[in-house]
């Protein structure tokens, strides 16, 4: 698929554009859609030093392999960038993939981050909670990873003090001890999405957590 949507965004997914072709469209547009491109490591580092000189605010790399390599490339360059949503799904980056650009997150624009069906674990996560309330994200996308409580816990700990409004976490290891940890952030965070399907958990935590969203819900609208 091959298509120029306005002067601004394109969309090149399912293509197979080269490295050179991928830094050279970094420079032009300011929304780029290049998932499943086979551009692996060394594409997602061309891109990101373009990023130092471009306009693109929507960065769709997903399915591309870009693994820890790419993954820490554009680390460097967030902060200098102007992503605001950055989309890195099922690219096999994991947990130094993920910190990396965690550690970047608080001097960044990203305010959407998607890691979904990549192999980030605990230490992913925990890297994540750790700068969740010194950075500008509100939605967040971690499902089908391979978290369990002790990451869910983390972020639990994070939510009150952060911006986050939606969290995806379906498809993880966590049980009623990290789901009971999120539930228990809900009235203190400003979470009004959020997915914990296709973990272990019981029906009964599930049942609590999902009269304690609607709950919120409620609050957010009357406030």
């Amino acid at each position: 698929m091959n298509k120029i949507i306005d002067n601004k965004v394109l969309n090149l997914r399912n293509n197979n554009i080269s490295v050179a072709e991928a830094q050279t469209i970094a420079n032009t547009f300011t929304r780029l859609y290049l998932s499943n491109n086979s551009l692996i490591g060394i594409g997602a580092q061309a891109i990101a030093l373009a990023l130092l000189s471009s306009k693109v605010t929507k960065l769709d790399l997903s399915h591309n392999n870009t693994s820890d390599m790419g993954a820490q490339a554009l680390a460097l360059v967030l902060p200098s960038s102007h992503i605001t949503t950055l989309n890195l799904r099922d690219n096999n980056i994991s947990d130094a993939g993920v910190q990396a650009i965690a550690a970047s997150l608080p001097s960044s624009h990203v305010t959407t981050l998607n890691l979904r069906g990549n192999n980030t674990s605990d230490m992913g996560a925990q890297a994540l909670a750790l700068v969740l309330p010194s950075s500008s994200i509100t939605t967040l996308d971690l499902t089908a990873n391979n978290i369990s409580d002790a990451g869910a816990q983390t972020i639990a700990l994070a939510l009150p003090t952060s911006k986050i409004t939606t969290l995806y976490l379906s498809c993880n290891k966590i049980s009623d001890a990290g789901a009971q940890a999120i539930a228990d952030a809900l009235p203190s965070s400003s979470i009004t999405t959020l997915d914990l399907t296709a973990n272990n958990i019981s029906d009964a935590l599930s049942k609590n957590l999902e009269l304690a969203l609607k709950k919120e819900k409620r609050n957010e609208q009357n406030n």
